[in-house]
């Protein structure tokens, strides 16, 4: 067997290389985006990262749509309807911004076409905003997995504390958590791991929480790799 990084190969009859081993890697590189902050203290997804090598642990697309408006859907349901097709599915995380009264972290309730989705939420004004689903790992197989990353990042305001982790299933593993205060216009790196018990299908995703306040923060570089044990 030979080893490069996290990658394992071993030679089959062919005597050709094949990959061994259950992994799966995402980047965000050069980026100048801001990921914009939901709101203070909730956990807001880190959404731009490219696939990576991978084996056996499936890639999911992020995706992002403007909201053109909110209707009170009632029974505590909120109505949205965006200007493109979101390609969201029933169940998946969300995060909205950019509105008066629903901006947060949500659940997909309900998908009634490729341009309207509903959630659950107190309903605020009719107006207009922003859906995000970030990118993730999806588990294939079950077991116990390594998870790590590094980011290098610029805030926009200094002494702002924000909280990184890795989330499974939309629940922030605490076991994960970095925590650090902003230096604005400096570069920043960071890094943290840890290890998760994942069940087949279990969705893996990189999140930040603004403790202080919702100012945004651009992630510049990212390295998320994720490998069975």
């Amino acid at each position: 067997m030979v080893s490069v990084g996290h990658q394992k190969f071993t030679l089959d009859s062919d005597g050709q290389l094949s990959q061994v081993g259950v992994f799966a890697e995402m980047f965000i590189n050069a980026n100048a985006s801001a990921t914009v902050i939901a709101a203070k203290d909730i956990l807001t997804q880190i959404k731009g990262f490219s696939a990576g090598e991978s084996n056996k642990v499936t890639f999911k697309a992020g995706v992002s749509a403007n909201i053109t408006n909110l209707v009170d859907n009632t029974g505590g349901e909120i109505l949205a309807t965006t200007d493109t097709a979101h390609g969201l599915s029933i169940g998946d995380k969300i995060n909205i911004s950019g509105t008066t009264a629903n901006n947060g972290k949500f659940t997909v309730n309900t998908v009634p076409s490729t341009t309207t989705f509903t959630f659950t939420d107190t309903f605020g004004l009719d107006e207009a905003g922003v859906v995000v689903r970030g990118e993730a790992f999806v588990a294939q197989k079950a077991g116990k997995y390594r998870c790590s990353f590094s980011i290098s990042y610029k805030a926009e305001i200094s002494n702002k504390v924000y909280h990184w982790n890795i989330s499974k299933n939309g629940v922030a593993e605490e076991k994960s958590r970095v925590a650090e205060k902003s230096q604005n216009v400096t570069e920043t790196v960071i890094s943290g791991q840890c290890v998760l018990s994942l069940a087949v299908g279990d969705v893996v995703k990189m999140e930040i929480t603004g403790k202080t306040d919702a100012s945004n923060i651009t992630h510049e570089e990212v390295n998320f790799i994720i490998e069975k044990l």
